[in-house]
């Protein structure tokens, strides 16, 4: 700071001689006195009298005296008051040829209270407000001290987000970056250097930055880190181990096709949300990876996505399905479907590929199956079609007689219509002995019968669906086992489509048949659809790194332009928020299970 005092030595005198030159006027005679005492040595009387002119409204010299009255308080270390009349001074917006001073002596001023943000803001407004050499010579000076040794890293990348002078917002940029470079952290150093360039494209340091980025470039694609969240301890140890080994036959894919040398940081999350989160800032801090795969459960990927948005750190969820997750932030990537997004595109694909209208709906009446039960039925609605009937059953209920009953009521008054109209030999209302059928037997005709319930309860629906003879294309959602469709729909129905539980594999796909073979030749295990969609996170990511995507702000730049994505683990279509859309349909057909879509 002593360096700071000389030059401030030489400010003093350029604004004294403005002071001088002053025009005469009733109140010149009082401010020559106070600068006459000043000049004298007489501080004391000299900042009594400049207090009483600055207390002149009408005076033209007010302003003036408030500052010369800091000012001397200033010289006196009266810093507390200093400050205060410096900030008025400054507030009034008068004296523009006195601004920039004040600035500097507030930004000394916040230095002595260590208060170095706003040091650095009252230093880059020093510098910007004068063409003064020798006072922007002590401005930069100070600014460049307070960024490189006082701020904390988080201090700093909090200034570069304030409303800055445009000379302190370069500097800030420029010091973020060879802060970032210093202390190793080469992928934000790489991020900071390219956002410099981009808003600096003619700045001071832009030769140093170009350089910067090259070196960085050719560094990090030596050495990437990636991190990794799964449960590799307690009860979903076994799904953690799937997801990890498609990790690491992504990440040796990378080294022996194009030469990366992905090193993988894995953490425990144990399935826990609290371990999660503290994982994830674990990981961050320590190693800085490019970009994080994972975690598995839902209820950890809510806790983990909002740290990796706020840190601008990409986050690929391999296998978490609840709805919303990637609207957390840009960050924030969904491979899996979620249920309600199945809801959504079974239904646009009942209205318009099969171009069914009417429907009767049944689900359990659960947060997830009203869920989709509403969201089937506001596109539907949206789209020209029509919920005739809706029902819900609880948890374990077998007995669904009271709701099927409930589905036929508003096709009866209809039905009762066209009885009076035939004869014992009708046979849709009689038996075949003449003998009127009881109501729930009267065959009833109906588009199609959304029926979003889960795998083990098809064995309860489907029957019952027949039973009481409704009769329509079968729509059913999200988690359908091709087993359970077969065993407890086949000679039922002739006409059901589905979309496939979560473990569903497209085997006719050949990225997931060199997937299968390289995973088992590796892992001497049998490959599934959790270690698909571990592999396929990361070959995301790696994609991305192997076309110069070697930033934060690079990676999540690619994996968002990333419309469409041929996975191991089946087709990835992501939206505007980063959330899978795509949805595999199948369908029953005779024996055997077709896909669709």
């Amino acid at each position: 700071m002593l360096g700071w005092r000389r030059n401030i030595c030489s400010v003093t005198l350029l604004f004294l001689t403005l002071a001088t030159a002053l025009g005469a006027n009733t109140d010149k005679t009082r401010f020559d006195s106070a600068l006459a005492l000043y000049r004298r040595g007489l501080y004391g009387e000299a900042q009594a009298a400049f207090k009483s002119i600055s207390r002149s409204i009408s005076s033209p010299y007010s302003d003036k005296a408030t500052f010369l009255y800091a000012y001397i308080a200033y010289k006196s270390e009266n810093y507390p008051e200093a400050l205060d009349w410096f900030e008025n001074f400054v507030s009034s917006g008068k004296e523009p040829e006195y601004l920039p001073y004040a600035h500097l002596f507030l930004g000394n001023l916040y230095f002595f209270r260590k208060e170095y943000p706003r040091a650095a803001m009252e230093y880059g407004l020093a510098y910007s407000l004068t063409d003064e050499p020798a006072l922007r010579s002590a401005a930069k000076t100070a600014l460049e001290r307070i960024l490189w040794g006082y701020l904390t890293l988080r201090q700093l990348q909090t200034l570069s987000r304030q409303p800055l002078s445009k000379f302190c917002e370069e500097e800030v940029a420029y010091f973020l970056a060879k802060r970032y470079r210093y202390a190793d952290k080469k992928a934000k150093a790489l991020g900071e250097a390219k956002t410099y360039l981009a808003h600096f494209p003619r700045g001071a340091h832009r030769e140093k930055m170009e350089q910067l980025v090259k070196t960085l470039e050719e560094e990090l694609k030596q050495n990437i880190v990636i991190g990794v969240l799964v449960p590799i301890s307690g009860k979903y140890k076994a799904y953690g181990d799937k997801i990890l080994n498609g990790v690491k036959l992504a990440a040796e894919n990378a080294k022996r096709k194009w030469g990366l040398n992905i090193a993988l940081s894995v953490k425990d999350t144990k399935g826990d949300p609290l371990v999660a989160a503290d994982a994830i800032r674990e990981i961050i801090s320590e190693d800085m990876p490019i970009a994080i795969v994972g975690p598995l459960r839902s209820e950890c990927a809510v806790a983990v996505a909002a740290f990796a948005q706020a840190e601008k750190v990409s986050l690929v969820i391999p296998t978490a399905t609840r709805d919303g997750l990637a609207s957390i932030g840009e960050y924030i990537f969904q491979l899996a479907t979620s249920p309600e997004t199945g809801g959504r595109n079974i239904a646009l694909f009942a209205v318009d590929s099969l171009k069914l209208k009417r429907f009767v709906a049944i689900g359990p009446d659960d947060i997830c199956g009203t869920g989709i039960l509403d969201i089937f039925e506001k596109t539907v609605t949206s789209h020209g079609g029509e919920i005739i009937a809706k029902e819900t059953f609880s948890e374990g209920e077998i007995d669904l007689k009271p709701q099927f009953i409930r589905l036929r009521e508003p096709f009866m008054p209809e039905l009762k219509r066209l009885l009076t109209r035939v004869d014992s030999t009708d046979t849709v209302f009689h038996k075949k002995n003449g003998k009127l059928k009881d109501e729930e037997e009267w065959p009833i005709s109906v588009d199609g019968i959304f029926a979003p319930v889960y795998s083990d309860q098809i064995q309860t629906v489907l029957p019952t669906i027949a039973a009481f003879h409704i009769n329509g294309t079968i729509i059913g959602a999200n988690g359908w086992r091709e087993e359970d469709v077969l065993e407890y729909a086949t000679g039922y129905y002739d006409s059901l489509y589905f979309i496939p539980d979560d473990f569903f594999i497209n085997t006719d796909n050949p990225r997931w048949k060199s997937f299968r073979k390289n995973y088992e030749k590796l892992h001497k295990e049998e490959a599934d659809k959790l270690a698909s969609q571990g592999y396929d996170a990361l070959s995301i990511i790696v994609d991305g790194i192997r076309r110069g995507a070697v930033s934060h702000s690079l990676i999540v730049d690619y994996i968002s332009g990333l419309c469409e994505y041929n996975g191991a683990s089946g087709k990835i279509q992501f939206n505007r928020y980063g959330a899978n859309e795509y949805t595999p349909i199948l369908k029953l057909a005779g024996e055997k299970i077709i896909k669709v879509k």
